[in-house]
């Protein structure tokens, strides 16, 4: 029986098989941490809602739409004919938008979220309503009771009264909720003198709208053709939507972008009736800019944990092939202390990260982690050569996680050419190992545990 048990303390493979088992129960550490990772992230996005709630949601404007109520003849079941009182919604044909996006920073305990005012000046023109293209008689539309109305995602963050100047008369916008079907909530303002002289003409428009709101700033196509100019002082602007600006400029003092969207390209008409288009349809058409803020810290330290496996596998391996080579014995304990190390990292590089730069953290955690390392195997490996291995190692494999992490779009190819690297290199060092010999030496010279002991090749069966 003790030859057996000497035999399997002394075998390589029952050594391998006990490592695999304790990079296993690492794991349970790691999972904890990832926890941590994303209980922090859940406080991060509801203090990102919170000041959302406060100072506006993420915005996208849609409008004018020119409204026109119509009377229609319907027959119900019973023959009896009565009048139903519809809506007929026209799109104008140019719509043009500049304005300056004026941002910032706000803060919710120890976390921020980019904000944004903008000063817009929207104007344009509405040709003359076609009521026949709709099969609407123009007797039959109440001209007195047209409106325009601008859906706006979170009218809460209107700052000053919107006031339209146009041919069909001037006016101030007001709450209106959903007058058009498909749009966000509406503010609208009556055209009362749209039809005074007898049947409408186009006319111009125009008006000011000063809107607070958070991250993203969208637009709908509503024009024959819409113009839309931007510009801010935000260095990292992120284009989004169904249209890309035609032309964008971008430097360390900000970004100007200008959109021409014809009408050709979205997929519902200028002129309905009641609530004949989807409103996915509308939805899907918007276009506009993100206040990009790059990978949060707490997307960095969730993929950053995804390699834990590797560093402690790696970890791992490196001090079973001193024991192989070196003909030195480590207690699994002493290995599990190690694989500990490797997992405070990822938790000291998250706490850091709430409270200065990532790559401050990170050089901050790294250099923590792998100095607990290092001085541990000073006390264990017993050897310089050996200690200073470890070093390079652990430099390599931090290194190797950082560029990783920085170069998003590259990560995957980095991380298989370094998989691929790591396992040709290991596959060298053990090319003429006969591991069917290979044993572990328990005989009564071996040194204590964590002793060193000259280095000599691998003793055989």
């Amino acid at each position: 029986m003790s030859e057996l048990l000497q035999h399997l303390r002394a075998s390589v493979t029952v050594k391998l098989l006990f490592i695999g088992f304790l990079v296993l129960i690492l794991l349970i550490p790691m999972g904890m941490v990832r926890s941590v990772i994303y209980e922090r992230n859940h406080l991060y996005l509801s203090a990102k809602q919170d000041i959302m709630n406060a100072w506006g949601r993420e915005q996208t404007i849609g409008g004018p739409v020119l409204t026109l109520p119509y009377r229609v003849m319907v027959t119900d079941d019973k023959g009896i004919k009565r009048v139903q009182r519809s809506l007929a919604h026209f799109l104008p044909e140019r719509m043009n938008v500049r304005g300056q996006l004026d941002t910032q920073m706000r803060y919710r305990g120890i976390y921020q979220v980019p904000v944004y005012t903008a000063d817009l000046k929207l104007s344009g023109r509405f040709a003359p309503p076609d009521m026949a293209r709709l099969g609407i008689e123009p007797r039959n539309v109440d001209w007195d009771k047209a409106y325009l109305s601008v859906a706006i995602a979170d009218a809460r963050g209107i700052k000053e009264p919107m006031r339209l100047r146009s041919d069909a008369g001037d006016g101030i916008f007001e709450p209106g909720g959903v007058k058009v079907h498909g749009f966000d909530p509406q503010v609208i303002v009556p055209l009362p003198g749209l039809g005074k002289s007898g049947e409408p003409s186009g006319f111009q428009f125009g008006f000011g709208l000063k809107l607070s709101g958070t991250e993203k700033l969208g637009f709908l196509p509503v024009g024959d053709r819409t113009e839309v100019l931007l510009t801010s002082a935000w260095p990292s602007p992120s284009f989004v939507g169904a249209y890309l600006p035609e032309r964008r400029d971008i430097d360390e003092k900000g970004f100007s972008a200008e959109w021409k969207v014809l009408h050709l390209g979205r997929s519902y008409p200028g002129e309905w009736r009641n609530a004949e288009i989807p409103a996915n349809l509308i939805a899907n058409s918007a276009f506009g800019v993100n206040l990009f803020v790059p990978v949060s810290t707490y997307q960095k330290s969730t993929r950053a944990a995804k390699y834990a496996i590797l560093f402690i596998g790696l970890s791992f391996l490196a001090y079973f092939m001193f024991e192989v080579f070196g003909n030195l014995r480590l207690h699994p304990f002493q290995y599990l202390l190690v694989g500990f190390a490797n997992c405070l990292f990822y938790l000291l590089l998250l706490s850091l990260s709430e409270h200065t730069s990532f790559v401050v953290a990170y050089a901050v955690s790294a250099a923590a982690s792998m100095a607990l390392v290092v001085g541990y195997s000073v006390s264990i490996l017993k050897s310089l050569s050996r200690v200073l291995t470890m070093l390079a190692l652990l430099a390599g494999l931090y290194t190797f996680l950082y560029v990783t992490l920085r170069a998003e779009q590259y990560a995957m190819l980095i991380g298989a050419t370094a998989l691929f690297i790591i396992l040709a290199t290991i596959m060298y060092l053990t090319r003429r190992l006969d591991w069917y010999r290979v044993t572990l030496d328990l005989g009564p010279d071996w040194p204590a545990p964590g002793a060193g002991a000259s280095q000599q090749a691998p003793r055989t069966a």
